[in-house]
């Protein structure tokens, strides 16, 4: 399960990456001011929120196991 997060973490921050590259281009091929999106909000929020959750169940599982082995 920690692989699998940390997976669509990584998947969900080149997704934005690209997202905001792609849209810097067209902002300055339009000569327009850029702003702030919901996608990138979104892709960086869910990103950030797998990475959260990923850690979170590493450390319980370390726990976890640390108190059945006493």
């Amino acid at each position: 399960m920690i692989w699998g997060l940390l997976a669509v973490g990584i998947a969900l921050v080149i997704a934005w990456v690209f997202g905001v590259i792609a849209y810097g281009y067209e902002v300055d091929a339009s000569a327009g001011i850029g702003t702030l999106r919901t996608q990138d909000v979104l892709l960086g929020a869910g990103s950030a929120l797998c990475f959260v959750v990923a850690i979170i169940v590493a450390v319980t599982s370390r726990r976890r196991a640390r108190r059945h082995h006493v």
